[in-house]
C-alpha cells in the first residue's frame, strides 16, 4: 500500500501498528519517524488532507510525541469541527495520549453526528483505556 501510495499517511500508521505487534520496534521507529516527516511536507503542500493529519496524529500518540499529537489533533478540529469521521478520530488520539474524559466526550459526540461507533469502537486497541468505563459501555450498546 505504502509502495502504491506514498503519501496515504493511513498505511503508515497501520504499518507501523503491524510492526509494534511483531515486536519490530526499530522498524516501526523509523517507520513512524518517516510517515511523520511525510506528513509534514504532504500537509504543506495538501493542507486540506485530513485523513493525513488526524493518521499523522495517531502516529504520534502511538510514539509517545504527546504534545505534538494533542496540537495535531487540535488542528483537525479547528479544520472540520463537526466532522464524526475527524471527531471519532479525535476521541482515538485523546485515548492514546491519556485523557479518557475528553476520548468520550469526543466519542459521544460523533455518535450524535452519526458516527456508528459501535463497530468500530468495540475492539479498537486504541481505546482499552476506556473498556471498564460504564459510560463506554453505554455508547456501545
Amino acid at each position: 500500500a505504502i509502495a502504491l501510495r506514498p503519501t496515504h499517511i493511513g498505511s503508515y500508521d497501520h504499518f507501523y501498528r503491524v510492526l509494534c505487534r511483531l515486536d519490530r520496534y526499530e522498524e516501526a521507529i523509523e517507520t513512524g519517524e518517516r510517515a511523520l516527516a511525510l506528513a509534514r511536507k504532504h500537509l504543506g503542500e495538501v493542507p486540506d488532507d485530513q485523513e493525513a493529519r488526524l493518521h499523522a496524529a495517531l502516529l504520534q500518540g502511538r510514539m509517545g510525541l504527546l504534545d505534538e499529537a494533542r496540537a495535531t489533533v487540535r488542528a483537525a478540529r479547528r479544520f472540520a469541527p463537526k466532522d464524526p469521521y475527524t471527531l471519532f478520530h479525535a476521541a482515538l488520539v485523546h485515548a492514546l495520549v491519556d485523557d479518557p474524559e475528553e476520548a468520550l466526550a469526543l466519542l459521544k459526540e460523533a455518535q450524535e453526528r452519526g458516527f456508528h461507533i459501535e463497530s468500530e469502537a468495540a475492539s479498537n486497541p486504541d481505546l482499552d483505556i476506556l473498556r471498564g468505563r460504564a459510560e463506554f459501555r453505554r455508547l456501545l450498546s
